[in-house]
């Protein structure tokens, strides 16, 4: 049966191509079940990419449409074959990932998200596809995340059998890297994936990607991508697949406007039991222009009148409100970073965005893409699209410059140095005073 599945297959490749995917498979037989173990993970996940459902065709037309097929990754430890041949792929459920109180009723609606909003409800409310892909596009704390889980809770709920992956890009990447990953990926229904605009920052996994989502809209099943970043300004983005993104539905999440800020409070005050009065929940409200931001103050104001003291005074509020500015100032940002260096240099910061070639300008656009690697831990390519759009090659030779100048040069290494303490001074600085920002003035 072997050879009768090769023969139906060389109608298709050459001897050379079956020699180098199909002839290193471990395949058994027994009745209609088909077992094939490959000879490592490599190997089974280019398998799957390339060659899977030639494979499957061709055993389909031996087996009378009625063949069983399990895949596996050979343990050349284990004496016993049967051992690692009996082990069938699955895929995690994600029926138990999300909150099951995440649905559309809980999603607050006014005339400025009820498109975004609608759209979401008709894809579920569907058997067919109508949107593929759907991206919804939105800044943090606008409300993606929610209304992703709310399409996820809806799409189990009607049809509980089927098996759906969610999840962040990263958690996609790392899923995919894993024994029988792709194959986990490629056996979900539906396809909802939050953070889309890391795939910016991990090129090799774009053309990953790239097969998924071809996989999954050859087969017309559904894809949902939420992003913090307009498909449009991910210039990293590989071309085939930028294009293949407007084939659905784009729509904005705009952020919450003061009236959707002050339900949400109410909400969240009603299902936490938090005592707020009206002023303070609409101090909130005017305070914080997203849901996050809203939501960790109120888990603080929760724990305070949990664990302190049910009566919450005025002053207390205030405080509680004035510790979240300095910690949310306490983060050191790439625009810092620009900014130290170009009061240091001497240079418009926007001439370090810029193209331009002129030496000083150069140099000091180096040095900032070196520090926003050292301090911020950024990526290549993240870095590179903060300046410009620069490629990942670029930034990689200016951070390995500014090393080499470093160590050959000591007054370079004294001006990396001084620019490195400025940044964590301006760090520091803004943390210490929160009331700079203007959100509380007090006489």
């Amino acid at each position: 049966m072997v050879k009768e599945i090769r023969r139906i297959l060389k109608q298709k490749f050459e001897e050379e191509e079956l020699k180098r995917w199909f002839d290193p498979l471990d395949i058994s037989l027994n009745d209609s079940q088909v077992d094939v173990s490959f000879p490592h993970t490599f190997f089974m996940n280019m398998f799957i990419k390339t060659y899977k459902h030639h494979f499957e065709d061709a055993v389909s037309k031996c087996f009378d449409n009625k063949g069983n097929i399990r895949y596996c990754v050979s343990n050349r430890n284990n004496k016993n074959k049967n051992q690692f041949i009996q082990q069938k792929i699955t895929t995690d459920n994600t029926k138990n990932n999300t909150s099951s109180d995440v649905d559309f009723t809980s999603f607050i609606v006014n005339h400025k998200n009820y498109f975004p909003f609608a759209s979401a409800q008709e894809i579920v409310s569907k058997k067919e596809t109508v949107y593929n892909p759907f991206v919804l596009y939105g800044k943090s704390g606008s409300g993606k995340t929610h209304l992703c889980k709310a399409i996820l809770n809806a799409l189990q709920k009607r049809s509980p059998a089927k098996t759906l992956f969610w999840g962040t890009l990263s958690q996609l990447h790392k899923q995919v890297s894993a024994p029988f990953g792709m194959q986990k990926i490629l056996d979900a229904e539906a396809l909802i994936i939050d953070d889309f605009q890391e795939l910016e920052s991990v090129i090799n996994f774009q053309y990953d990607f790239l097969s998924i989502f071809n996989a999954f809209h050859d087969a017309n099943k559904q894809i949902i991508l939420a992003t913090s970043k307009r498909i449009q300004e991910m210039s990293l983005l590989e071309p085939g697949l930028k294009s293949r993104l407007g084939w659905g539905l784009m729509v904005t999440l705009k952020r919450p406007d003061l009236d959707v800020r002050l339900q949400f409070i109410r909400q969240t005050c009603e299902q936490r039991h938090i005592d707020l009065s009206a002023e303070q929940m609409l101090t909130l409200a005017q305070h914080f222009s997203d849901f996050r931001s809203l939501q960790g103050c109120l888990l603080k104001i929760l724990a305070f009148q949990n664990l302190i003291s049910p009566q919450m005074a005025q002053e207390d509020f205030i405080n509680i409100l004035k510790g979240l500015d300095a910690q949310a100032n306490t983060e050191l940002t790439h625009e810092m970073i620009i900014a130290v260096v170009a009061d240091h240099l001497g240079v418009p910061s926007s001439k370090m965005l810029s193209s331009t070639r002129k030496h000083d300008i150069v140099l000091a656009r180096q040095a900032a893409m070196y520090l926003c690697r050292k301090l911020l831990n950024y990526s290549f390519p993240h870095i590179g699209s903060i300046f410009g759009g620069k490629d990942h090659s670029t930034v990689i030779y200016a951070c390995r410059k500014m090393e080499s100048l470093r160590a050959a040069k000591p007054e370079m290494r004294h001006q990396l140095d001084t620019l490195s303490k400025k940044c964590r001074e301006t760090q520091q600085n803004r943390a210490g005073h929160p009331d700079q920002n203007h959100l509380f003035q007090t006489t």
